[in-house]
């Protein structure tokens, strides 16, 4: 009996330590283990982000035969070529957004419009048999005879409309996400070609493009609001109709001045980003 009676009471106050251990229990909770203090991400954000981008542009150009005549030694391979581009750059922007934490799952909403210099330059000139078939584009010119071909493409801006799913560790100080959402920018196509060094035609244009960006990122909260973060975002926009009227100057007398040229693009984007945030609340 006396045994009992010792067991009971050791058992009694080990309760009582790990009662009071628990500050949960001052509430009147049962004794259970601890859990870490969590990192909270809910709540509105804003923030800045800046990195670099690489894209790469391919469409086709279809002049017509009625600009034979004026391109002289181009003819016949100028009609119908490919203007393929790389373009790379720097981009800098903000972003406004909102996360929802529930145990270690974050769900996210985010805006960012960025300002970027991405551009690309490519050209390219010499001399073949004519009617090989072989195609014309700024990375690999070919003509019938002597000329040259140059070619530019470029984006001044992005905006992203993103949903976010992520996980936290590290005591939720990690937070870790996929994205995907969708994404709009610009894109300016120009192409000049020319026939000797007194004559050439221009053409090309500006679309706004719209397309779907998938993503991942990871973000570390540093502490009173305020997270740092790394992100990469995958980007392809459709084919868009670039069709232009082409344009001759210098020596144009007894030719067309004026050509239309059906051209299409498509824009796919790799960028790299890091991104500083302060959560409002």
């Amino acid at each position: 009996m006396n045994k009992v009676v010792v067991v009971w009471s050791a058992i009694a106050a080990l309760g009582a330590i790990g009662y009071g251990a628990n500050p949960a229990n001052a509430q009147g909770y049962s004794a259970g283990p601890v859990e870490p203090a969590w990192y909270n991400w809910t709540g509105v954000y804003i923030g800045g982000h800046g990195g670099w981008q690489d894209a790469n542009t391919k469409g086709h150009h279809f002049i017509g035969s009625a600009a034979t005549g004026f391109l002289g030694p181009l003819a016949g391979l100028a009609d119908f070529g490919p203007t393929d581009q790389s373009i790379h750059g720097w981009l800098a922007g903000a972003q406004l957004g909102y996360n929802y934490q529930f145990k270690r799952a974050v769900l996210g909403i985010e805006i960012s419009g960025s300002r970027a210099n991405i551009n690309g330059d490519s050209s390219g000139a010499g001399t073949v048999p004519p009617n090989t078939g072989s195609p014309m584009g700024c990375a690999q010119f070919v003509t019938a005879g002597t000329g040259s071909m140059s070619c530019n493409a470029k984006q001044d801006w992005t905006v992203n409309a993103l949903s976010r799913l992520g996980y936290t560790f590290l005591g939720g100080q990690l937070l870790t996400y996929v994205a995907a959402g969708v994404a709009f920018t610009d894109l300016t196509m120009s192409t000049t070609l020319s026939d000797g060094p007194s004559r050439q035609i221009t053409f090309g244009g500006s679309k706004e493009m719209a397309g779907a960006v998938v993503g991942v990122g990871a973000q570390f909260a540093l502490g009173k609001g305020v997270s740092i973060g790394a992100e990469y975002l995958y980007t392809k926009y459709p084919s868009q109709d670039f069709t232009s009227i082409g344009t001759c100057t210098g020596n144009c007398a007894g030719n067309h001045v004026t050509w239309p040229v059906q051209e299409s693009h498509d824009l796919t984007t790799n960028t790299f980003r890091g991104v500083l945030n302060f959560k409002l609340d």
